[in-house]
């Protein structure tokens, strides 16, 4: 998972809270700079992240960009192995299924857009 992935993670996870720069770069093991970009990149792709000094970074809880970290926090840990595929646009998620299966996608697989 990448670094943006799993700060993503953490803060769907933990909507509503705050995260320091510096608390987000030890739970990942990364830099400071490598979180700072992270939070950059998420919100380019529209998420509403809250910056806030001396408190840190909190992901608003009206940010509506769906995001595979932020659907499984509401599955349960049978259905966090899942394969699930979240894309900004596409023609048909059920074309997109047919065409994963057809390709050897495993059972159970989701499609959103």
């Amino acid at each position: 998972m990448s670094v943006k992935q799993e700060v993503l993670k953490t803060l769907e996870e933990n909507r509503g809270e705050f995260f320091s720069g510096e608390e987000l770069a030890g739970r990942l093991k990364v830099s400071r700079a490598a979180v700072w970009k992270s939070i950059k990149a998420l919100e380019t792709m529209g998420y509403k992240i809250k910056a806030v000094p001396n408190r840190g970074y909190c992901l608003a809880t009206a940010s509506d960009v769906l995001s595979v970290e932020g659907i499984k926090t509401f599955l349960n840990l049978e259905q966090e192995s899942l394969n699930i595929e979240v894309k900004e646009v596409t023609g048909s998620t059920n074309q997109d299924a047919k065409l994963a299966a057809a390709n050897g996608a495993s059972h159970g697989s989701v499609f959103v857009a």
